[in-house]
């Protein structure tokens, strides 16, 4: 007896089709930027390859915190589309050739070369996000997160000189970790 063959013709189309439930991430254009400070390295001091974001004393900080989070707060009222591409926000753009370079080695000495940073953003695209005044904040983009890796104080990364005559050598203080070992008394 010969072997019948056992193919069945499907002649009946699906009630319903499967739809993708993955969704192009367009809160970069059309929600309100959001600061993510939760890095270890947000608010740590460095002084790296000409790059320095030592502060004075405590005092400095305090007056420096509050700036950064007036700014944090104005910055909060746009998308990141706007800052990014809008005219009038000068201060808010890609970090590009040496300055890329330079902000990417500062990040890597303040995660201590730790496999994070690569894991984190060593494919990212870095950002300099500010406003009206010195502070400049460094990070990456995504959506409409916007991770803050280091802050700028003095705009080091871009340097000026109404905002960079200040003493170096005085400013030893970082909000994390105080005052360097080699100058407490």
């Amino acid at each position: 007896m010969a072997k019948r063959d056992k193919r069945i013709n499907n002649l009946l189309e699906p009630k319903k089709s499967i739809a993708s439930n993955i969704v192009p991430d367009d809160s970069y254009r059309t929600k309100n930027v959001i600061f993510d400070f939760s890095s270890k390295t947000s608010f740590c001091s460095i002084s790296h390859s000409g790059f320095n974001n030592y502060l004075k004393n405590a005092d400095d900080y305090v007056e420096q915190f509050r700036t950064l989070m007036k700014n944090v707060s104005l910055l909060s009222e746009y998308t990141l589309s706007t800052l990014i591409n809008g005219r009038g926000y000068d201060h808010c753009h890609k970090i590009e050739g040496d300055k890329d370079k330079l902000a990417r080695s500062v990040i890597r000495k303040l995660f201590s070369n730790d496999r994070v940073y690569e894991q984190e953003i060593d494919a990212e695209d870095l950002f300099q996000l500010g406003f009206q005044d010195s502070i400049r904040i460094v990070g990456t983009i995504k959506g409409n997160i916007f991770r803050v890796y280091f802050i700028d104080y003095f705009h080091d990364l871009y340097p000026d000189n109404r905002y960079n005559s200040r003493n170096e050598r005085n400013y030893k203080f970082c909000p994390i970790r105080g005052v360097l070992p080699s100058e407490k008394s």
